[in-house]
């Protein structure tokens, strides 16, 4: 004889069941949705999430113009952003300008490219690294592959050679970690003493180089202005106005004895400004300030 089967039994275990499933499945959610390295309950254990850290881009050196201290340039993306065009301000004529490195590193490469014609290009470490196109001279006339740079070596002179016309500065800041050379592909938004340089057909027409050496004055004095002077961005008379001093004022001048152009005295201002931000310069001969005494310390 067939025993029939007790349905209330049977239904009842299915409803046990599909319980512990939709439980389950709503544990899955739960821990789907959680945040990294929250506790989640999942029956009657809670199980905990690792939380997973961003790597953090190693730091950025503090790029510099690749000019000498306090000149002025124009920068340009036109259609290759991020990479930048340079040339002096007012686009007077570049050929034959100096070139500093934009930072402290170490020569990748010096080569010849039918494109960028005489090339060097700079690991500074950390991943980064910088490209200077279009150099006038030979390549490795100035450094080699393996040299040990600073800001203020002369890696070469703006030119025009490989596929270009005229003459200018291409420059390129990249980042690709772990590299020992880059390429194009690698280049990023430039930067020069932490400011921001980049888009599409952008320029600026008057950017100041702080790629400087830093004097720092032994000494300082106040003095008395007694003909109006400028407040120049560096010492020379060639550098950027920042303004006047005029007859009669009181300022504290650093007495280091720098002397350009011509032998003639230029001293630092205990003022905001100059171009690398420690202060302006002004000329320091008796003509224009005299010495209020007794005032050094």
């Amino acid at each position: 004889m067939t025993q029939k089967p007790n349905l209330a039994r049977h239904a009842g275990r299915l409803l046990t069941a599909g319980a512990v499933a939709l439980a389950l499945g709503a544990g899955m959610t739960q821990a789907a949705n959680s945040a990294p390295g929250e506790a989640v309950a999942v029956g009657a254990e809670a199980k905990v999430q690792p939380k997973v850290q961003p790597k953090a881009q190693p730091k950025k050196p503090k790029f510099q113009l690749p000019f000498e201290c306090g000149t002025a340039w124009q920068l340009n993306t036109w259609g290759h952003n991020p990479a930048l065009d340079i040339v002096v301000h007012r686009n007077t004529g570049s050929d034959g300008k100096k070139m500093r490195a934009s930072a402290a590193g170490k020569v990748a490469s010096t080569y010849w490219n039918k494109g960028s014609g005489n090339t060097v290009q700079i690991n500074h470490g950390g991943g980064w690294f910088t490209a200077y196109y279009h150099l006038k001279d030979k390549h490795n006339k100035y450094v080699k592959k393996g040299d040990k740079v600073q800001s203020h070596t002369q890696i070469g002179r703006i030119g025009s050679s490989g596929g270009t016309g005229w003459a200018h500065l291409h420059f390129e800041q990249r980042y690709k970690k772990g590299a020992t050379s880059t390429a194009e592909k690698d280049r990023v938004p430039v930067y020069f003493n932490g400011k921001k340089y980049t888009g599409s057909g952008a320029e600026w027409k008057k950017v100041i180089s702080h790629n400087c050496s830093k004097p720092k004055p032994t000494r300082w004095c106040t003095y008395k202005v007694v003909k109006k002077v400028h407040k120049r961005s560096w010492a020379g008379t060639k550098y950027a106005s920042e303004g006047t001093l005029s007859k009669g004022a009181k300022v504290t001048l650093g007495q280091n004895g720098t002397s350009s152009p011509g032998g003639q005295l230029w001293q630092r201002a205990k003022l905001t400004g100059g171009a690398d931000n420690k202060g302006p310069w002004v000329r320091g001969s008796s003509q224009y300030v005299k010495k209020v005494s007794p005032s050094c310390r």
